[in-house]
């Protein structure tokens, strides 16, 4: 699946707060402070009951996220290395590499077929959405000003 990147550059804060000593700095932190709440956030959301497809619970324990200053940038990423774990996310469709056929055991027993198409769970994305609001005020909340 990889992993999805927020990034915000304080580079570009700089110029709207020119003059006020220290501000860059404290942008800087308040943008980690809120990315890593804003990614924990999203990832207890996101590992509940009813977003990521649950059979033995491996995609649900893999997610992970890390938040890092990147010069004048603050990054976030959450993602997981599992690969099963986009196709789950986005859909799609499963052909065998080689061969004609698909051979697994589902709940029936054995089953073979060219394709198996994956309906797309948006789990990640869902969760994302669901906590949009918060996310917003939360960096909306970041304080400039020297205390």
């Amino acid at each position: 699946m990889g992993s999805i990147r927020v990034s915000f550059d304080r580079a570009k804060i700089n110029g709207l707060v020119e003059g006020l000593e220290g501000a860059p700095d404290a942008i800087q932190s308040g943008l980690k402070i809120a990315m890593t709440a804003s990614l924990l956030q999203v990832h207890s959301t996101m590992v509940k009951p009813g977003y990521v497809p649950k059979k033995t619970g491996t995609l649900a324990r893999s997610f992970n996220w890390d938040v890092q200053s990147k010069g004048t940038a603050v990054e976030g990423v959450i993602g997981t290395n599992l690969d099963y774990a986009r196709i789950h996310e986005l859909g799609g469709t499963i052909k065998p590499k080689r061969g004609k056929y698909l051979v697994f055991k589902g709940a029936q027993g054995w089953a073979t077929v060219k394709q198996v198409v994956i309906k797309p769970k948006r789990y990640l994305t869902r969760a994302i959405q669901d906590n949009k609001k918060e996310i917003r005020d939360r960096f909306a909340k970041i304080q400039v000003l020297k205390k």
